[in-house]
């Protein structure tokens, strides 16, 4: 008695909030980058000229998975002359552990499902950010394969986290390396003895928007002489922020933090309560500070008050950056599947992808940066 349908139109996905929230909560993947605030507010900003395909499964009339989807139609400038089906919340906003999202209990049956289905429509498809042991890399990559589509799986920038359950923040200290649990007191001494030290956290509207404000030009200005931001540095991506730091705030989810010396603001940290869980997303501090390493220190002031807040876990999603595991050596693996149906219009797609690898690996470092830039955007 398995029915699936597509909701494509934006009154329908509005219309989905309780049911998608449920759903959510019900399953095994329960993570704020799948929530319908999190979509929503990336399809209302970013979605640029994808079209909605989100698909429904429904089991006797209970809702029991969502797969949110977009249609992303061909883009020459970046040399992918086909369309393909992707994760609503894909590009540069860097959303997380994406992921299908089903009921428990109804996995297996459930993904057999969508595979059918989508082996029928024919797709060429890209999931990005999808943990290496998911049931997207797992069962539902197998059942294509089998059916002859033709599978590539690529390694992404992997996600290191803090497990805080039975912590203490000494407790915390103590398991760091000598080397950096030293540093660490000896800076924020030397911190605490020249400056008021204040760590504000946002609470209300009108504070959040300033310190969205701060956080945005101290991030650029770290970033000024580091060859650029790529995570805050376009209109759209700031009017994303904007909505969602306030939808997340009337949630409380928002944790967006303000390190203020003498009363002067120079860092920020940017991110998210979820689940028990501390996502940091984004962050910014005055270079004209760093030999108080004010980025370490916020950072680990952020780690204290999650383990005073009882969290089980302080995860800095995805990034291999030194500073990550200076505080930790665990982490999750992301991958990318694209995969391409055993059809001649795949047979093109993938040799159409093969020609932009080699155009950018051995035509692309030839040409002058301007035109580089202006040709095909990174991966």
């Amino acid at each position: 008695m398995i029915t699936i349908d597509v909701i494509d139109d934006s009154e329908s996905f509005r219309a989905m909030r309780d049911s998608w929230t449920e759903l959510l909560q019900s399953s095994s993947v329960n993570c704020i980058f799948l929530t319908w605030e999190w979509m929503h507010c990336w399809w209302l900003t970013l979605a640029e000229d994808r079209k909605l395909h989100i698909i429904r499964v429904l089991d006797e009339g209970q809702l029991v998975a969502l797969v949110p989807l977009s249609v992303r139609p061909s883009r020459m400038r970046r040399l992918l002359p086909f369309t393909v089906l992707e994760f609503l919340g894909a590009g540069s906003v860097g959303s997380d552990y994406m992921n299908m999202i089903i009921r428990q209990g109804r996995e297996q049956a459930v993904v057999t499902a969508i595979a059918d289905y989508l082996m029928r429509h024919q797709w060429v498809l890209e999931f990005s950010q999808v943990e290496s042991d998911s049931l997207l890399t797992t069962h539902f990559s197998r059942l294509l394969e089998q059916k002859g589509w033709h599978l590539e799986k690529s390694v992404l920038a992997p996600s290191p986290y803090i497990p805080l359950s039975g912590h203490t923040w000494d407790s915390f200290l103590d398991s760091l390396s000598s080397s950096m649990r030293g540093n660490v007191r000896k800076k924020m001494r030397k911190m605490e003895r020249d400056f008021a030290v204040r760590l504000e956290r946002v609470s209300d509207e009108s504070r959040r928007q300033q310190a969205m404000s701060i956080l945005v030009e101290l991030h650029l200005k770290r970033w000024n002489d580091n060859g650029g931001s790529n995570a805050m540095h376009r209109d759209e991506l700031i009017e994303f922020h904007e909505a969602w730091s306030s939808l997340a705030l009337r949630e409380g989810w928002l944790r967006l933090y303000v390190l203020h010396l003498d009363d002067k603001p120079v860092a920020a940290v940017y991110g998210f309560l979820f689940d028990n869980t501390f996502c940091y997303y984004q962050a910014g501090f005055d270079p004209d500070y760093a030999q108080y390493s004010i980025g370490l220190l916020t950072l680990g002031m952020t780690i204290r008050e999650s383990i005073e807040e009882g969290l089980k876990e302080y995860d800095f999603l995805h990034g291999e950056e030194e500073y990550k595991y200076r505080w930790t050596k665990n982490e999750r693996q992301l991958l990318r599947l694209r995969m391409y149906p055993p059809s001649m219009y795949g047979t093109l797609c993938l040799r159409a992808m093969d020609m932009r690898h080699s155009i950018k690996n051995v035509v692309m470092p030839r040409l002058p940066s301007s035109l580089r830039s202006r040709l095909v955007e990174s991966d």
